[in-house]
């Protein structure tokens, strides 16, 4: 049996919430139960049948069949299976997931795979501010899993991070900023990177601006474990992954916060 498939209708005129469609709370059922499921969306709301035709299919994997930045919170708190939009998606998509896969073939909104414990969110295009960050209100962003961006991460990428990966074409300004453990892997940061870091890694070719005067030089280095990570990036199947240098300039800091980060620059 191939996947349950959602094959959009018309493209949507408000935004819509799609974190019922995940593999776990649709096992079991069939496509007019399906269709029938209510949305929030807009003033009066939907229904999925509104917006999408259903297909029959393993409800382990599904499918999105025309995406928007409409649609919010896709394959958001998921806990297994997996989910593959063709499309674009909107906010918070793949946010608190807890195990699974969420890829995307599009581009996606602000606060892409925030506080994401388990599992792999995978865009291929850009993805908005705060990717693997942390969600209003909430003290921690990405706590596991890996996040990997085909083209630019916005503002903030990896904000209140507290372990995982995060593999990006390149990131915006203020990376891995209030960044509490893990590591992001770029070809480039934007200006003021790692600010107000405590602990954690940035890894990149170059940055776009001057450092933070918060970071100190700790010279050049050949670490061991940058071809370790080299050649677990190489199994993650990136049409383009960024390089991970081999001789790097390590900055520490941020001074101004706990001072225990590192970023890691091509020497």
């Amino acid at each position: 049996m191939g996947a349950l498939t959602f094959t959009l209708k018309a493209p949507p005129a408000v935004r819509v919430d799609l974190a019922p469609l995940t593999p776990e709370k649709l096992a079991g059922l069939k496509p007019r139960e399906i269709a029938k499921w209510p949305l929030v969306g807009g003033r009066d709301g939907l229904t999925v049948g509104d917006l999408f035709t259903v297909r029959a299919g393993d409800a382990e994997t599904i499918v999105i069949d025309g995406g928007s930045l409409l649609f919010d919170s896709v394959g958001a708190g998921m806990g297994g299976g997996a989910i593959r939009v063709v499309g674009d998606v909107g906010a918070r998509a793949g946010a608190g997931m807890r195990g699974g896969r969420l890829d995307v073939e599009g581009s996606a909104g602000p606060w892409l795979a925030a506080g994401l414990t388990e599992g792999r969110v995978s865009v291929a295009g850009d993805a908005a501010e705060r990717a693997g960050g942390a969600l209003p209100g909430r003290m921690a962003g990405m706590a596991g899993g890996i996040l990997t961006i085909g083209g630019t991460a916005g503002p903030r990428c990896g904000d209140r991070m507290r372990r995982g990966l995060i593999v990006a074409g390149a990131c915006g300004p203020e990376a891995g900023s209030r960044m509490i453990a893990g590591t992001i892997l770029a070809t480039r940061f934007g200006a003021d990177a790692g600010v107000l870091m405590k602990r954690g890694t940035l890894i990149a070719g170059a940055l776009d601006a001057p450092p933070l005067p918060t970071f100190v030089s700790c010279g050049e280095h050949d670490l061991q474990v940058l071809p370790m990570l080299a050649a677990w990036v190489a199994t993650l199947g990136l049409a383009a992954p960024p390089a991970v240098p081999r001789r790097v300039l390590r900055l520490q800091g941020d001074m101004a916060a706990l001072g225990l980060g590192e970023i890691l620059l091509a020497a």
